[in-house]
């Protein structure tokens, strides 16, 4: 497999709000692949997708596109708040991080891109949950920044070009 060669790696984050609006990403994939050929972008990390379970979240495509998931074990109950989109251009050098994905208390997607010239990014997609009752609590907020601060450190150890997107 031949590298991809790139000029300008675009990585955007996009809140579609799906929760507060009472919708589902399903009725707004023509809008977000309008927007992701207007501005011509690369990986897209979608936050707040509120798919209703990881196995719905992976039936959601957009043509051009590969989608990447969180790691989770619970394919049925928990919302998946959180998806990446990468072009399908890139998505053949693309590997999925499991290895940094190691909090499910705060949500991220990792992938590696490896392109020609040995640039290699590692982007990060993130969706901090805000949480409900004792979840909303400033230690367990702390509980969930500190397990995406272990995460950058981890990240930060190689080479990459590291990117942190979300919201």
């Amino acid at each position: 497999m031949v590298p991809v060669t790139i000029s300008k790696l675009k990585f955007a984050t996009l809140n579609i709000n799906c929760a507060k609006r009472n919708r589902s990403p399903f009725e707004l994939k023509e809008d977000i692949s309008r927007f992701l050929t207007t501005n011509s972008i690369d990986v897209l990390s979608l936050t707040e997708t509120d798919f209703a379970s990881i196995e719905e979240a992976n039936d959601f495509k957009i043509s051009h596109y590969t989608t990447f998931l969180p790691v989770t074990s619970n394919t049925v109950e928990k919302k998946v708040r959180i998806i990446t989109l990468v072009d399908d251009a890139l998505a053949k050098h693309t590997n999925l991080r499991k290895d940094l994905m190691s909090a499910p208390t705060f949500p991220t997607i990792w992938i590696e891109i490896n392109t020609l010239k040995n640039q290699k990014y590692l982007l990060c997609s993130t969706y901090r949950e805000w949480g409900k009752d004792e979840e909303k609590a400033i230690n367990r907020q702390i509980i969930r920044i500190e397990a995406l601060q272990e995460q950058l450190e981890r990240a930060t150890l190689g080479s990459h070009i590291v990117v942190l997107g979300g919201d």
